[in-house]
């Protein structure tokens, strides 16, 4: 049989592009029998031409000495923690994905005549005031009716505040890995989140491997991206030892005052003198005691040895994902985006091999999803998507 010369370095590029080794690769593409021959660059042409198509790389590729350089698309990066890692390929492959989902989508709306929401870019950092854009966000997604003492859980929170987010124009995707790959982690030591303010399709990101607490101020950080009209990757959190500046100190205050507004905030707390006031309104708000210390600690409530003390013990969850695609594709292609894909395929608009690629699955599962959401058999993942 033929073999196929790779060098060592595009092998290596190859498998840390899917998150694993050259060993890792040789496992998963070649019988026990070719292990060896795989590991040291002789390839069958069809474990070639598997490998390009699984990396997602044009086949020549695999035949250069070097690893390419490849063009990535950019977008601001807003990220201000000094220990922040350098943004990975699965980032950028999560990147790329959301774009073409952007862009399939937009087709959509154009085609129906829709156009976006109005309220993208409607402030500017420099003129309005955090509270001005969190009253707006408030009024825009209802939030003034919701009773938190009946939400029961920060995942159930998380979902209602992003179906108000979706229901008003925004996509709003959530994952702790990339095209749905558990081999490409998304490590939140690269970042929290993003905002993509397109006037006609915003996106909001949340990385699912944060806690499901952190998830809801990254959620509401984001979301004043959009009203903000600042596009742009973020690793701001209440936990953020120093302060954050710029539209990142704007945006947290944003989502701080929707979160956490600063009447009912100052009232509660004194209502609560003489007891641990933190994780009493942690419970109130539905927010991690993390977001209640820093609200705390800017109005002068407490020490900053005590909100140290805090953040010390808030550790993102560690939790996966129990592996169910019914359940986590809605949530990691956003439900939004999700349903448009499956009525286009059904209605025979777009074909189920391209419905299959959007959403990051087979036909198969894309089928079983729509019978399932028909019938009304989905669930949703409360954990890491």
């Amino acid at each position: 049989m033929t073999s196929l010369s790779i060098s060592r370095p595009v092998l290596e590029w190859a498998a840390d592009r899917l998150g694993t080794t050259v060993s890792g690769l040789a496992e998963d593409f070649a019988a026990p029998s070719r292990a060896e021959r795989f590991v040291r660059g002789e390839l069958t042409t069809t474990q070639a031409v598997a490998l390009a198509k699984k990396t997602g790389i044009p086949f020549g590729f695999l035949f250069l000495n070097e690893p390419p350089k490849l063009e990535r698309r950019e977008i601001p990066d807003l990220r201000q923690t000094p220990s922040a890692e350098p943004l990975g390929d699965a980032f950028f492959e999560l990147l790329d994905d959301i774009d073409a989902k952007v862009a399939w989508f937009r087709q959509q709306l154009r085609a129906d005549g829709i156009s976006g929401p109005d309220f993208v870019g409607r402030f500017s950092t420099s003129r309005a005031t955090p509270a001005a854009v969190a009253r707006d966000i408030v009024r825009t997604l209802s939030l003034d009716e919701i009773d938190r003492g009946k939400v029961p859980n920060y995942e159930e929170l998380f979902r209602l505040l992003s179906r108000g987010l979706e229901d008003a124009g925004i996509l709003v995707f959530r994952s702790g890995v990339a095209k749905g790959n558990p081999h490409k982690p998304l490590p939140v030591t690269e970042f929290r989140g993003f905002a993509i303010a397109d006037k006609e399709v915003p996106v909001v990101f949340v990385n699912g491997r944060d806690s499901p607490a952190a998830w809801i101020f990254t959620l509401m950080h984001e979301a004043a991206h959009i009203w903000v009209g600042v596009s742009g990757v973020s690793d701001s959190s209440a936990s953020n030892a120093q302060k954050p500046k710029g539209a990142e100190a704007f945006c947290n205050q944003v989502a701080a005052e929707v979160l956490t507004p600063e009447k009912e905030f100052k009232r509660s707390w004194e209502n609560l003198e003489g007891e641990d006031a933190i994780p009493a309104l942690a419970r109130h708000f539905r927010v991690s005691r993390l977001v209640v210390a820093r609200r705390a600690l800017d109005f002068g409530f407490i020490s900053k040895a005590r909100y140290d003390e805090v953040a010390s013990a808030s550790i993102p969850s560690k939790k996966q994902s129990g592996g169910n695609p019914y359940a986590t594709i809605p949530i990691r292609s956003s439900k939004r985006f999700t349903s448009a894909v499956l009525n286009s395929a059904v209605a025979g608009e777009t074909l189920l091999k391209e419905a299959a690629r959007l959403l990051n699955s087979t036909p198969g599962t894309v089928m079983e999803l729509h019978r399932r959401r028909t019938s009304g058999g989905v669930e949703e993942d409360s954990v890491d998507a």
